[in-house]
């Protein structure tokens, strides 16, 4: 009796050391085949002999945080071109030159996410150049300037679900009126037309979910005379409409 109790003892002994090396094993397993892979490093920049440079350059302004993107207009109908910014803070500036030389910025927006690509275009057909931008939430505005009330004025004319990336505004193929084209983070492309005082949305293109158009183009890239709509993806295609 004595021996089988201290061959049960050694058994379970046994056990528990085997089991205590499986655990062991398998937490080893874990950490070091299956832990997420860190990535690269960062680069840092490498220059070469330093170049002349023959461009001079002034800083004009400063704003709140990192600019998205910029475009040029005049959208206040005064004979003078302001530049106009995106925020990653979601706000917009207009860049102004008074005076001169002396530059003031002004905060003229500000939307409900992060906002992404602006244009400056008369995409009404009425002659008046307004302001149209998208966001990280999927909202396009359109941003214009009451001359008589001395205010600016903004309006929601697409909402979705997914960032809005590619935005330009112009005429394709044989069409005599101008669309806004933009792209989403689902994978569309889409284009809008004012027609009688509403937006009329159309699915240009189809990419599916797993491909973001990144930024799209408008022009005669045939040189045959006639504009057509260009399209660049996250995955490095290139695409004509």
């Amino acid at each position: 009796p004595k021996f089988q109790h201290k061959s049960k003892c050694s058994v379970k002994i046994s056990l528990y050391i085997i089991a205590a090396v499986l655990v062991s094993i398998i937490g080893w397993y874990l950490v070091i085949v299956l832990r997420p892979v860190p990535p690269p490093p960062a680069r840092t920049p490498q220059r070469e002999t330093p170049k002349k440079v023959s461009w001079k350059r002034n800083e004009i302004a400063t704003v709140d945080s990192a600019v998205f993107d910029i475009a040029s207009g005049d959208v206040q109908s005064i004979g003078v071109n302001n530049l106009y910014v995106t925020t990653i803070s979601s706000k917009i500036y207009q860049i102004s030159n008074v005076n001169q030389g002396d530059w003031r910025d002004e905060m003229i927006f500000q939307g409900g996410d992060s906002m992404r690509f602006i244009a400056v275009e008369d995409a009404r057909g009425d002659g008046k150049e307004r302001i149209y931008a998208g966001n990280t939430n999927g909202t396009l505005y359109e941003i214009s300037y009451d001359i008589d009330e001395y205010e600016w004025r903004a309006q929601t004319i697409y909402t979705g679900t997914n960032a809005i990336w590619g935005l330009v505004i112009g005429t394709v193929g044989d069409d005599s009126r101008a669309r806004l084209y933009f792209s989403a983070q689902d994978g569309y492309v889409h284009s809008l037309q004012y027609t009688q005082g509403t937006w009329e949305e159309d699915v240009v293109g189809d990419f599916g979910t797993n491909t973001i158009i990144w930024s799209l183009a408008l022009g005669d890239g045939r040189g045959d005379g006639v504009s057509r709509l260009y399209a660049s993806s996250f995955d490095g295609h290139i695409y004509e409409f």
